[in-house]
């Protein structure tokens, strides 16, 4: 964008994004962001991250306790988090230091498989949902995305959206991410998405719905550059 005008939003704007797995919210809202001069908060990827780390210390994703007390500590004034990097990395923080990988690392079919397991367990969510709540605040402006932003993360945010999409579509994305290289057939990213579907609309703690004041952005027909285009107009009010 070197050399583009970004429309100007109000420096106290928080926008809050929620929508199923593989809808685009990520790859669309990080060039919203860029666009429009905001900060873009990904909270999927702490719990992504959290895998990550335990997957590494060789810990049982299921075992959420041993998360929260190994891997999601606080050592002095610095807690457990990330750094998002413009060169499309994130650093973590966790008790070894920082680990620095790739937004895709966090993306592989490994950590799919297993981060509804540590997203959907309470006391994991609690300890990430103040440190989420603190850097929508510190970074405004500024787009979070998830699954219960705008109904528990930031309910007061002043613009709600919620992109949806059809299960079809988005095992077509994935599967033309990861299960094209031969790792996933499409019937198999398909199940998947419908079963993180389930897991995320059912869970006890923060389901995924939409909420009542959201604005809705159906992708299912729409290209990328189209979806982009849909949610600046409504972040500016167009």
């Amino acid at each position: 964008m070197t050399g583009a005008t970004k429309t100007k939003v109000a420096a106290d704007l928080v926008v809050a994004v929620d929508g199923p797995a593989s809808s685009g919210k990520s790859a669309t809202f990080a060039r919203v962001a860029e666009k429009l001069g905001m900060r873009f908060i990904d909270t999927g990827l702490f719990y992504r991250a959290a895998c990550l780390t335990a997957l590494r210390y060789g810990m049982d994703c299921a075992d959420t306790d041993a998360i929260c007390e190994q891997v999601l500590v606080t050592e002095g004034d610095k807690p457990w988090g990330l750094q998002f990097h413009t060169d499309g990395t994130v650093s973590i923080f966790e008790r070894d230091g920082e680990q620095r990988v790739t937004v895709k690392d966090l993306g592989s079919p490994k950590i799919d498989s297993v981060v509804s397991t540590v997203a959907s367990n309470a006391r994991v969510r609690q300890k990430l949902m103040g440190l989420q709540r603190r850097l929508a605040n510190q970074q405004k402006p500024c787009i979070v995305l998830g699954r219960d932003i705008g109904t528990v993360i930031l309910p007061e945010a002043k613009i709600k959206i919620y992109l949806d999409s059809s299960v079809e579509a988005r095992a077509n994305r994935r599967f033309s991410q990861f299960g094209s290289k031969g790792a996933l057939s499409y019937e198999e990213v398909y199940e998947a998405i419908a079963r993180r579907d389930e897991a995320d609309k059912t869970r006890a703690v923060s389901p995924l719905v939409k909420p009542d004041d959201a604005i809705v952005i159906d992708n299912t027909n729409l290209s990328l550059e189209d979806t982009v285009q849909r949610a600046v107009d409504v972040i500016t009010g167009k």
